[in-house]
């Protein structure tokens, strides 16, 4: 399967053509709470997280919440 380019939290990173942002978070080890995407600067709901096809070049930001005191 042909591969495209990813930058996830400035890392430049290889997927599969047809990449899932939910799946990108399961191979990432990420759970879908308790984070924040955003692609190309535009925050993306979690509704759409497994709707949401990525695209070559896209740069990715993933934040996790942190709890403290």
């Amino acid at each position: 399967m042909p591969e495209m380019r990813l930058k996830i939290n400035g890392e430049s990173r290889s997927v599969a053509q047809g990449t899932r942002l939910l799946e990108l978070l399961d191979t990432l080890d990420l759970p879908s709470s308790g984070i924040a995407v955003a692609i190309d600067h535009r925050i993306i709901p979690k509704r759409d997280y497994d709707e949401l096809t990525l695209v070559d070049g896209s740069a990715i930001e993933i934040v996790r919440a942190v709890g403290g005191g």
